[in-house]
């Protein structure tokens, strides 16, 4: 069955609740306040950033796990895999230092129950320029590889997410994310629709049966990256999307990642809209 989320912008989370006087930037507080309202605004699951959980102390880390263990709603998904201080392609990759950053956060993101870690990334996989994109190519298949072996120990499974071309220069389709995902034929890489990246990139709607064996998460955004339901103009944008997903039996999480300027009105006001597209496709 279909379960439906929300990304939490974690970084400017307190300024969008406005609530009163509690501007400290403390992570957990954030993310208190984050899981509460999705949970009273009726989504399914909430996504963070990985970095929410990696980049943390251990005592900072365990604060958080209690805050998401205590929490009425459950992080499924985390995204933003690897920071882009991390390359994965061209002639600075340090093996050791991936390694090092995944394990880490495999082990957290699985510590706190989620199932799924987005790889987006744009920053970290982009290609030097001048670099063979062959040789970037099969870069990213030994990173998903050493992948492999921390999401299998723990557990997770790593959504491959194409981005559009002003975001990063590889794997820019959902087609050419399924390519890379057969060629890894790794048991926990598998791949996700991005529905603002495939409107950026024009492309079409047809690839969903062809790639539904392997997708495992889905992302939502109009044309402008706003919330769904922000124009009116923008329902055939969803209702394709949905009808492709639908029949292809895909029943995965659909999380919406895109701005919101009051998120507590607007992300109700979103998923009454993401509910009625669904349900009418």
């Amino acid at each position: 069955m279909v379960k439906f989320g929300c990304c939490l912008p974690m970084a400017s989370f307190a300024e969008q609740l406005k609530q009163g006087d509690d501007k400290s930037g403390d992570v957990a507080k954030q993310l208190a306040l984050g899981l509460d309202a999705l949970h009273r605004n009726g989504y399914d699951f909430a996504e963070l950033g990985v970095g929410t959980v990696a980049n943390l102390s251990d005592d900072d880390f365990e604060r958080v796990k209690g805050m998401i263990a205590a929490a009425d709603i459950k992080v499924h998904a985390f995204n933003s895999f690897i920071p882009g201080s991390i390359p994965l392609t061209g002639p600075d990759v340090s093996v050791e230092q991936i390694e090092q950053y995944v394990s880490k956060a495999l082990m957290r993101v699985s510590e706190v129950g989620a199932s799924y870690v987005v790889f987006g990334s744009g920053a970290a996989r982009k290609v030097p320029e001048g670099f063979p994109v062959d040789r970037a190519i099969e870069q990213l298949l030994d990173f998903l590889k050493l992948c492999e072996r921390y999401a299998a120990r723990y557990d997770v499974t790593i959504a491959i997410e194409p981005l559009n071309k002003m975001e990063t220069n590889i794997v820019n389709s959902v087609a050419e994310g399924l390519e890379l995902a057969l060629r890894a034929d790794q048991p926990h890489v598998k791949l996700l629709a991005d529905l603002y990246h495939m409107l950026v990139e024009h492309e079409s709607f047809d690839i969903i049966p062809k790639a539904a064996q392997h997708l495992v998460h889905v992302h939502i955004a109009n044309k402008q990256r706003r919330y769904p339901g922000y124009a009116i103009e923008d329902d055939e944008d969803f209702m394709p999307f949905f009808k492709a997903l639908k029949e292809s039996g895909y029943d995965g999480g659909i999380s919406a990642e895109c701005r919101f300027d009051d998120f507590m009105e607007e992300s109700v006001r979103s998923l009454l809209y993401i509910k009625q597209m669904w349900q009418s496709a």
